[in-house]
């Protein structure tokens, strides 16, 4: 019995002599490859591998050639996760060397032109703010007047219109007033006075039926000035 207990406990020594050999070697393996690839949840494709590459090596330098156990994971995908348009952020170091970078992009809904900014700022699908990068414009709604004082209804409006395939569609343009309505410019350049947030599901049904269900014609619509969704149950339109 008490041999068994030696040999048992030299195995287990043995065992843990192994497996600290394997991650001393694992540690000091030199990174030979950097991969990076981005899961797109939509068509507007705003970051790119170089891009991130680029902005990795300007903080923390290239990694290739470091050993494994200099690199800090944790603090790369801390940095990567302050990144334009970043929603989620792994990173891992295999064995081989190879230090893999796996990023899903946020989703652009809107594009806002602050009155007091020079550069416009993109909103996604998770209410942040987004620089422009890349050069690259996203196809999105187009959003200007006073927005600071209603950020909150902006986003809570462009999101309801952005997931529902008519009104994404339909709507090329909000109007914020200073007094926190909205007006929603279509793409046949028809004006709908929305109001205010309030009981918006209800305005954007009624939006949609005007749009789909009634006996408007085209060119009726592309004659018309301005549609009237203040009021409740009520579609007031205005011919030019």
């Amino acid at each position: 019995m008490k041999k068994r207990l030696i040999i048992f406990g030299l195995v287990i020594v043995l065992i843990i002599s192994l497996v600290i050999a394997a991650n001393i070697t694992a540690g000091n393996i030199n990174v030979k490859q950097v991969e990076i690839n981005i899961e797109y949840k939509s068509n507007a494709k705003m970051l790119t591998p170089d891009y991130v590459e680029r902005n990795l090596i300007s903080h923390f330098g290239k990694f290739v050639g470091l050993k494994r156990k200099a690199i800090n994971t944790k603090e790369i995908e801390d940095y990567l996760y302050k990144m334009n348009f970043v929603e989620e952020a792994k990173v891992n170091i295999g064995i081989l060397g190879k230090l893999e970078i796996k990023l899903i992009q946020s989703i652009p809904i809107a594009k806002l032109f602050f009155p007091n900014k020079k550069q416009p700022l993109y909103l996604n699908d998770k209410g942040k703010y987004c620089v422009d990068i890349n050069g690259k414009a996203a196809d999105v709604m187009i959003i200007n007047g006073s927005i600071s004082d209603s950020i909150g209804d902006i986003f809570l409006l462009s999101k309801k219109i952005f997931n529902d395939s008519l009104l994404s569609k339909t709507i090329d343009q909000i109007f914020v007033k200073k007094n926190k309505t909205f007006i929603l410019v279509l793409k046949e350049n028809l004006i709908i006075n929305l109001g205010t947030i309030e009981n918006i599901d209800n305005k954007l049904k009624r939006l949609k039926g005007f749009i789909t269900e009634s006996n408007i014609s085209h060119d009726d619509i592309k004659k018309a000035k301005t549609t009237d969704f203040t009021f409740d149950d009520i579609c007031i339109v205005e011919k030019e």
